[in-house]
C-alpha cells in the first residue's frame, strides 16, 4: 500500500464516482519499489463490478492520461505475465499520446500488438513492452470493434466463431474475461481467421462447413488453452482480417521479439532515432513460432 498513491488517487477531479473508485483500489496496490501490479479480479471484486466493466474503466483511465498499462512477456516461455500499472504521479510516467506516437514510427512495413497479462506476480525476466500498442490499435481496429475505443465483447466472438451444438456460453464468458483489453481484441481477430480456416479445411476434405462442427474445440476452451494464438497466423488462401487491420505495436531494438523478427528474416531491421521499429502483428507471431 501508497499512501502517496491513494492520496493522489483522491485528488484526481472529473472522474466518474466508479472510475474513481477503480482508480482508488488501483493506486491502494502501488507499491514505490516493485510497482502495481493487481489483477482485474481484484479490482472488480474490490469495487464491487463485474470484470468487464473494470476493463472499461481502466481503459477509460488510460485514455484521460491517468494511467498506463504496461504489458510484460517472459522471453522463455512467452507466456504473458501480470500487467505493470503506472501510475501519472510516477517520474517515469509517460501518457499514451497516440496521434504524436504515430506520427512519429519509422515507415517500416511491419507492426504488432500487445498481449495480456494474468496473476499479481512480478518475474525478473519480464520484458515490458508498452501498452501504447494497445491505444494505437484502438484506432486502427475500429472496423472491427464498432468504435474508437476497440471495445470487444463475447457476442462479437460468439458470432464468427465455428460453434458446435450446445457450446457452453458461460464457460466462453469465463474465459473470455480472462483475457485483458488487448488480448479481446486479438482473440477477434483470431476468431475471424479461425472461421475461415474451418470453412477452407472442410472444403479441403470435401465436407460442408456445418457437419465439421462436431470436429472443433469449443469455445471456451479454445480461449482458454491458448490455441487461440495459432489462428492469428495459420495460413489461409484468403485472409478475412487484412494485415493493415492488425494493429500495431512499437518495439525497441534489445526487445526478444524484435531480435524474433530480425531473426526470421535474416537482415538488420532499420529502427529511427528512438531505437525502436513497428512491426505487424502476424509477423511477431510468426517469429515467436519459429524461434
Amino acid at each position: 500500500m501508497s499512501h502517496e498513491a491513494t492520496n493522489w488517487a483522491v485528488k484526481q477531479k472529473g472522474l466518474r464516482p466508479i472510475a474513481k473508485i477503480v482508480l482508488w483500489h488501483l493506486a491502494d496496490c502501488h507499491n514505490p519499489v516493485q510497482g502495481c501490479f493487481p489483477t482485474q479480479d481484484y479490482l472488480a471484486g474490490e469495487a464491487e463490478v463485474s470484470r468487464a466493466s473494470v476493463n472499461r474503466i481502466l481503459t477509460e483511465l488510460e485514455h484521460a492520461g491517468i494511467i498506463r498499462r504496461d504489458q510484460q512477456i517472459d522471453p522463455e516461455t512467452r507466456r504473458q505475465l501480470p500487467t505493470r500499472y503506472r501510475l501519472a504521479f510516477e517520474k517515469d510516467f509517460e501518457p499514451l499520446h497516440v496521434d504524436a506516437r504515430v506520427s512519429g514510427l519509422d515507415t517500416e512495413e511491419n507492426a504488432v500488438p500487445c498481449l495480456k497479462i494474468g496473476k499479481s506476480r512480478v518475474s525478473k525476466s519480464a520484458d515490458s513492452v508498452s501498452h501504447s500498442s494497445e491505444t494505437l490499435t484502438s484506432k486502427i481496429t475500429s472496423n472491427l470493434t464498432g468504435n474508437g475505443q476497440a471495445s470487444v465483447s463475447l457476442d462479437d466472438v460468439w458470432e464468427v466463431f465455428p460453434r458446435r451444438k450446445l457450446t457452453n456460453r458461460r464457460d466462453a464468458q469465463s474465459a473470455f474475461d480472462e483475457l485483458d483489453h488487448a488480448g479481446q481484441s486479438r482473440l477477434l481477430i483470431a476468431a475471424k481467421r479461425y472461421r475461415q480456416w474451418h470453412i477452407e479445411d472442410s472444403e479441403q476434405r470435401n465436407a460442408t462447413p456445418e457437419s465439421q462442427l462436431e470436429f472443433r474445440t469449443g469455445l471456451g476452451k479454445w480461449i482458454r488453452s491458448g490455441a487461440w494464438i495459432a489462428a492469428l497466423t495459420v495460413p489461409l488462401k484468403t485472409d478475412p482480417v487484412p494485415p493493415a487491420t492488425n494493429g500495431l505495436v512499437v518495439l525497441a531494438s534489445d526487445h526478444p521479439d524484435f531480435i524474433a523478427v530480425q531473426n526470421m528474416r535474416g537482415k538488420a531491421i532499420m529502427v529511427g532515432n528512438s531505437g525502436k521499429a513497428t512491426f505487424r502483428i502476424e509477423e511477431i507471431e510468426q517469429a515467436r513460432a519459429s524461434a
